[in-house]
């Protein structure tokens, strides 16, 4: 959270919002991917404690109690401690399944990142396509418009004739409603960019060039291969677990 408010202050500062830092930002207002990253961290815990023994209990009891109520000569009270001893190859096993779901839920965490990015990204291209086509339509009705004050001009000053200003009437009439056509897909486009980003910014700096990565490496990095990797290599080893599994744990107490 406290990345997400560093990138809003510098954000508020410049109100011009650069690729990288709405990709940045739908990270931290994701909460699809606070989520995944909670995940994560709550398996890369639990996968510590695999690796060890059962923690010990401590019993109390009484013996030979008559159902009748009072006591008997044989009538015992008892308090003792128990173990449950897990073999250390099962124990591994246990570890590097909770190892390995660790992994999963942190390729989990990277595909709600990615998601949340490309989701921002998409975003971003439609915002800076809308705005860079409003301006174009502004400057083309600016142009119409001096042209319509030239023939006016001339008009008035009867060296000009009465047809070309009606010719550029309907041209600038039909450039006003091209810009604000223009105007209402520009502001849809940066509330659209606002639900990801949490703030709406004055302009959009120009799109970075973006280098595309080789076939081999985008299939090796995707998330979604990833993913599909962390959930064969858990299946492996939860198989090599319940192989293990079936062999019975050993319990000591002593009692007094």
């Amino acid at each position: 959270m406290s990345a997400f408010l560093l990138c809003a202050a510098a954000l508020a500062a410049a109100q011009t919002l650069a690729f990288d830092q709405a990709l940045d930002l739908s990270v931290q207002r994701s909460e699809a991917a606070r989520a995944a990253r909670a995940a994560a961290h709550g398996a890369t815990e639990s996968s510590r404690a695999a690796a060890q023994l059962p923690d010990p209990m401590l019993r109390a009891g009484i013996d030979n109690q008559p159902t009748s109520g009072g006591r008997e000569p044989m009538t015992m009270k008892r308090i003792g401690l128990s173990q449950e001893w897990v073999p250390a190859d099962k124990r591994a096993a246990r570890a590097a399944v909770a190892e390995a779901m660790g992994e999963r839920e942190a390729t989990q965490s990277r595909i709600a990142e990615a998601d949340a990015r490309l989701r921002a990204a998409l975003a971003y291209v439609d915002a800076w396509y809308a705005d860079a086509a409003l301006q174009l339509a502004v400057e083309l009705e600016a142009r119409f418009r001096e042209e319509m004050d030239a023939a006016r001009a001339r008009l008035a000053g009867a060296g000009g004739e009465a047809a070309p200003v009606l010719g550029l009437a309907a041209e600038l009439g039909t450039a006003e409603d091209e810009s604000e056509q223009a105007r209402q897909q520009q502001a849809g486009a940066f509330i659209a960019l606002q639900r990801w980003v949490g703030l709406r910014p004055d302009a959009l700096a120009p799109l970075p060039a973006l280098a595309m990565p080789a076939e081999e490496d985008f299939v090796a990095g995707s998330p979604a291969v990833l993913a599909a990797r962390r959930e064969l290599e858990l299946a492996r080893r939860g198989a090599d677990l319940a192989a293990k599994e079936v062999r019975p744990n050993w319990t000591w107490e002593v009692a007094y």
